[in-house]
């Protein structure tokens, strides 16, 4: 996996909106961003307004078909037998049981994009300019952007409308000089807390065992054995996880296309579950391409595992901003890891 930290690459932009007026969300407020979004940048970017993207011929150039429909265009030979590709985008709003804003207050947000999708933050930025005129929540209020920070620096002048193209791109290898008791802090102004890699190591073949609390901040939906599941194994997670890092790395960073997971896969069923407070949280969304309502339940509360897991910490710390599961699009997926002993 090292070769696919070392080309996989991302950007935590920290989005501050003002209302306008009062705007009241829906429980689900991920859902609502992704929507606003997605139909911003199908408006700003795509030539052919009613054409279905897997029938478009230039879809492989358009920035709505890559971020939105990440159809498989068959040069990569790792999803061979796969349609889609993950999203290279993640929206994560905080605050997740605040549904109120009033006029005047401020909404905030992260926005993620992964590799080549960082090179198109303009138009994301652009977009939700356009979704604040448009309005948003259930009484489609207007907002204002205010403000966009990449970690901690301001990339955006809302009054002359211009972007600021260089800022911090972090690499998935940098999480490997994170100290197992700091934070991964690059949505919140910070960065990575940097240690030499032989201190690393030094750690690793120190501490053998490791007990890991896992926080689920956001529903988690796994698929494993082609089922949903609502109580994960520590080699679900990694299954998972290791798989997404590699498919991000692969698919928009010019990452390797195989990878041999077997060994990593084989210690993660070495590492127990210790212990659990967990439950299914049901939610729904609404399909407007489908015209009905999706469920995107998942697993929420907390999962402590203990064993030999050092190895796995810095690709968990990776999941604190890129998720794990399915939904990561809506912000589903999000985790903290502490690091118990």
């Amino acid at each position: 996996m090292n070769e696919v930290l070392e080309k996989l690459r991302f950007a935590v932009s920290d989005f501050v909106l003002a209302p306008e007026k009062t705007i009241f969300f829906p429980p689900f407020k991920g859902n609502v961003f992704r929507g606003a979004l997605g139909k911003a940048l199908k408006d700003l970017t795509c030539a052919f307004k009613t054409k279905d993207c897997k029938e478009c011929l230039i879809r492989d150039k358009c920035l709505y078909a890559q971020v939105f429909e990440s159809h498989n265009t068959g040069s990569n030979t790792i999803l061979k037998n796969i349609e889609k590709a993950p999203h290279p985008f993640i929206i994560f709003v905080p605050d997740k049981y605040r549904l109120e804003y009033p006029e005047n207050d401020k909404i905030h947000f992260f926005l993620t994009l992964v590799g080549s999708a960082v090179e198109y933050i303009s138009y994301f930025i652009l977009a939700f300019e356009q979704i604040g005129k448009r309005g948003i929540g259930k009484n489609r209020s207007p907002f204002a952007v205010e403000r966009v920070q990449v970690s901690g620096q301001n990339i955006y002048d809302p009054v002359e409308k211009r972007v600021q193209r260089v800022f911090p791109v972090f690499k998935g290898s940098d999480v490997l000089m994170i100290d197992n008791n700091e934070k991964f802090c690059g949505g919140s102004g910070g960065g990575f807390s940097k240690e030499s890699p032989d201190r690393r190591r030094q750690k690793q073949n120190n501490v053998k065992h490791e007990t890991l609390k896992i926080i689920l901040e956001t529903p988690m939906r796994i698929k494993f054995g082609g089922q949903f599941q609502k109580h994960l194994t520590f080699e679900m997670l990694a299954v998972n996880l290791l798989r997404r890092l590699q498919l991000l790395s692969a698919f928009y960073c010019g990452g390797p296309d195989l990878v041999d997971l077997s060994a990593l896969i084989d210690k993660a069923r070495r590492v127990k579950k210790a212990g659990e407070n967990i439950f299914w949280q049901h939610q729904d969304r609404f399909s407007y391409r489908q015209e009905k309502n999706i469920s995107m339940g998942g697993v929420s509360g907390w999962i402590e595992f203990a064993g030999e897991a050092a190895e796995f910490i810095p690709f968990l710390k990776l999941a604190e901003h890129l998720h794990i599961g399915k939904g990561t699009g809506l912000g589903l997926g999000k985790i903290g890891v502490d690091v118990l002993r």
